[in-house]
């Protein structure tokens, strides 16, 4: 079925309209979706994935639509960033990755930090998820990936994610309460049914990047199979400030695709700062990284090869930051 469910509409045009609406739909017990760009949520609408009697669109609302130097709104366009003046180098890397430019038109930054987690299991038709018996994440009890009850092992999808946690981004969360600012490293769940902590009546309203971030080289890379389109696989993105006499003052590396939660790999950085960057000591970095991540076998691409691709781009991605004229070879 590629036609939509019966929804009723709402367009409010303010937040606070916006989170009266869901605050009144949620006293009601009535279930209820936010929608911005709707290229991710369309979709699962289309496929019966937990479809919602209720659609809030933002669209209408001004204040999520706003651009700064440091700051986002939530509704901004994938587009309109790409064309940013003060989009840091690792945002354009992985807007440019990002589906395609007609996607991106529509896309919104709020949209694809919130986008679901996928799965093999899950991101699919209803007739083949009732022919299989549905999973945990939709319909049903039991999870497929790793057969149990309890947790879901979808997987992030987000490419903006690992960048904004390398560059430190900090999120405004509007509800009825008011507005709670909070750091990006803290909001996303290892869960793949949680995925994030916003409260269901709260909409991600503004994506903050400290200006400090601006003294980082950065820069994203992705696998997928598609160079158009395709979700990330796997993606690294990696931020790094170098001192006078060239040794690594910051150093800061982020993984996607590879759990529920894009992962954020201070513990793996920290050991390295302050030490000056050679072919060795990146190959150990790349292989630490890649020895941080444990994939499960949810997506088209081979969970192995996911991993070991975590040190390939990791390598590579890390040589052209330091400024290395030819990436070396890794040693397998």
């Amino acid at each position: 079925m590629m036609t939509l469910p019966e929804f009723e509409l709402h367009r409010p045009t303010t937040l606070d309209e916006a989170t009266g609406i869901a605050a009144k739909l949620s006293a009601e017990g009535h279930a209820f979706d936010f929608i911005a760009g709707g290229t991710d949520l369309l979709q699962n609408y289309k496929n019966r994935i937990n479809c919602a009697p209720h659609v809030i669109s933002l669209k209408g609302v001004k204040e999520l639509h706003a651009l700064e130097p440091t700051q986002i709104g939530a509704l901004v366009p994938l587009r309109e960033l790409e064309r940013w003046a003060d989009c840091p180098q690792g945002m354009q890397d992985a807007l440019h990755d990002l589906a395609s430019p007609l996607i991106r038109e529509t896309a919104t930054i709020g949209g694809n930090l919130l986008v679901d987690t996928r799965c093999f299991f899950f991101n699919q038709s209803a007739f083949w998820r009732h022919s299989l018996g549905y999973c945990l994440k939709a319909e049903g009890t039991v999870c497929h990936v790793v057969p149990q009850e309890e947790i879901c092992y979808a997987t992030s999808s987000s490419d903006l994610a690992p960048i904004l946690l390398v560059l430190d981004a900090r999120l405004d969360l509007t509800g009825p309460d008011g507005t709670r600012n909070i750091p990006i490293r803290s909001f996303y769940v290892d869960e793949g049914r949680a995925v994030h902590s916003k409260e269901p009546n709260e909409i991600l309203s503004r994506v903050h990047i400290p200006a400090e971030s601006a003294k980082l080289a950065t820069g994203y890379r992705k696998l997928r199979l598609r160079d158009t389109m395709d979700f990330p696989a796997m993606g690294v993105a990696i931020g790094v400030e170098f001192t006078k006499k060239g040794t690594l003052q910051d150093l800061r590396i982020a993984i996607g695709g590879v759990s529920a939660a894009p992962l954020y790999l201070d513990s793996v950085c920290a050991p390295y700062l302050g030490k000056k960057p050679s072919g060795d000591l990146l190959d150990a970095l790349a292989t630490d990284a890649m020895n941080a991540t444990q994939p499960v076998k949810n997506l088209v691409v081979p969970t192995r090869y996911r991993k070991k691709m975590v040190k390939v781009y990791t390598r590579r991605l890390l040589g052209e930051l330091v400024g290395e004229t030819q990436v070396a070879v890794l040693r397998t």
